[in-house]
């Protein structure tokens, strides 16, 4: 491949270790006050990075991650079936779309 091509991908690379970072910071400190400002500084970088990346690869902010995961997190630890069986996160994500 072309030596650009190593570029692109070194980048790409790069990216997806941030936004796993960010991503893991959030799973481990979700029940904490956390800030646009800290998530960004999980992936050492900017705010405006961050909110691209998490648009890049999830469609939303992180705010929004972090709140949606919140959400899955305290039903899931709740009450994960219903009693149809049908799971309670896929009802909740349902409800959380309409708001």
């Amino acid at each position: 491949h072309a030596p650009e091509d190593d570029g692109k991908e070194n980048w790409q690379s790069q990216n997806l270790a941030i936004i796993k970072n960010m991503v893991t910071f959030i799973q481990k400190n979700f029940k904490k006050k956390i800030s646009l400002e800290d998530i960004a500084a999980a992936g050492a970088v900017g705010q405006s990075k961050c909110c691209k990346l998490f648009d890049q690869y999830f469609s939303q902010s992180p705010n929004v991650y972090l709140n949606r995961y919140r959400l899955e997190k305290s039903i899931c630890l709740r009450d994960p079936a219903t009693p149809d069986g049908i799971p309670f996160f896929i009802i909740s994500h349902s409800l959380y779309q309409r708001l």
